[in-house]
């Protein structure tokens, strides 16, 4: 092959398209993200957060997508670290989007998640929650902001690492699913990657914690069917956060806490607490 022909292929690669195909293949993703728009719900396949320019996808509307668009997903763990005595855990994950007919691979994305997140490595408890024996003074903490002015909680270390080693997994095979659902239907102009894009906020926005005896007259009650004594402790909490919040800028860090949860039962269920304090703080009461 002559370097002349090189180059001639070259030029041909590097030459756009007829006018009229552009045309028709920019029509056909506006089609496409007018359908995405038609059958998504807010709240449940894409969240819309106070200050952001865009909605963020969720991983039931990825899943949403990838059978709009007839595609079926693989995982791979690609690399992993698995060491319990540190402990540490690490999984990179890779989700493709095959064609369900051809088989063909139409878009991939990966994922990670560790336990060096702050989510599964930290958890964070007011003084009366504190362990016996815990001396206080050791312990990092952090000032946020309540209805009755500021308050102090303490971290410690999370306790549930070797717990969560499956949720993990997971996360990274949720966060590969949904850039790869965006990647597939050319959809970055419309939502971005994840509740997790939005840079987190400092923790001094969240709420004190439950008060005792469950929750307080006139603030957001928990979904029906699922009394405070029935949810998990993280569940439990954020419902509290939930009521206690008196501003937007407070609603930002709960999302994205909300969002991470692999449970989706619960995720639905805080959804709707979310989306019933929101529409108070729209009415300002």
């Amino acid at each position: 092959m002559t370097s002349q022909t090189v180059d001639e292929e070259h030029r041909t690669e590097l030459a756009l398209p007829p006018a009229d195909y552009l045309s028709r293949e920019l029509a056909a993703v506006q089609a496409f993200q007018r359908l995405v728009h038609q059958h998504m719900v807010e709240g449940s396949d894409y969240g819309v957060i106070p200050g952001t320019s865009k909605p963020t996808l969720l991983k039931p509307g990825a899943e949403k997508i990838s059978k709009l668009l007839g595609l079926a997903d693989h995982y791979e763990i690609m690399d992993k670290i698995e060491d319990w005595d540190r402990p540490l855990f690490r999984f990179l994950v890779k989700c493709q989007l095959r064609s369900v007919r051809s088989g063909v691979v139409v878009a991939e994305s990966f994922g990670e998640c560790n336990s060096m997140e702050s989510k599964y490595r930290w958890r964070w408890l007011f003084a009366s929650a504190l362990p016996k024996g815990t001396d206080k003074d050791t312990l990092t903490t952090r000032a946020i902001n309540t209805r009755n002015g500021k308050a102090t909680q303490y971290r410690l270390d999370s306790e549930d690492v070797y717990s969560q080693i499956n949720t993990m997994v997971k996360m990274a095979q949720k966060r590969a699913l949904v850039g790869a659902a965006l990647s597939a239907g050319r959809l970055s102009e419309i939502f971005t990657q994840d509740m997790e894009d939005i840079p987190r906020e400092i923790p001094d926005e969240e709420p004190p914690p439950k008060p005792q005896g469950g929750i307080g007259a006139g603030k957001v009650s928990p979904p029906e069917g699922s009394p405070l004594s029935e949810l998990t402790s993280q569940e439990a909490d954020l419902i509290s956060a939930l009521e206690a919040v008196t501003s937007e800028a407070e609603l930002r860090p709960l999302a994205t806490a909300i969002s991470k949860l692999d449970d989706g039962a619960a995720r639905a269920r805080l959804v709707t607490t979310y989306t019933a304090t929101a529409a108070r703080l729209k009415k300002g009461t």
